[in-house]
């Protein structure tokens, strides 16, 4: 019994280590070494897909710009919050014009009046404008299917 187990720990020890990279002797441990270390900060390309912009101050996105990042900033709907989806557009927009480079954005839709017989064209008519404005995606807000 005791042979099964010390078996199976060396053959534990052989996977983890089957893995893993091999060092190389006339490479440094900072650079070279197969991972990303503090220099490649700023070169590696890298996405956040999910922020709220909801200023317009330049700050946060020039800093996404100085460390490599794009942004998508959401924009959403829910009766129980203050932030009005309209605003989150004007923000959306405004930011993404005078950063096209950096930011996109992600337009919403509201089920308020979700009965009314107008919804459904008003509705089509915020998501043609956003689009027209420069949205890439539609978030659909988690209220869907939730009471209220």
């Amino acid at each position: 019994m005791k042979f099964k187990h010390l078996s199976f720990y060396f053959f534990c020890i052989f996977l983890f280590n089957c893995g893993r990279p091999k060092k190389n002797a006339s490479a440094s441990e900072d650079s070279k070494s197969g991972f990303y270390n503090i220099q490649d900060f700023k070169k590696v390309d890298k996405i956040d897909a999910h922020v709220h912009i909801e200023t317009d101050r330049p700050d946060f996105i020039q800093q996404a710009s100085d460390d490599n990042f794009r942004l998508l900033t959401i924009n959403w709907d829910d009766p129980n919050e203050s932030a009005d989806m309209a605003v989150q557009q004007n923000f959306a927009v405004l930011q993404m014009n005078k950063c096209p480079k950096y930011l996109a954005y992600a337009t919403t839709f509201s089920l308020k009046d979700f009965n009314n017989v107008d919804w459904k064209e008003r509705t089509i008519s915020y998501l043609k404008k956003s689009f027209a404005q420069g949205a890439i995606a539609i978030k659909i807000y988690k209220v869907i299917g939730m009471g209220t």
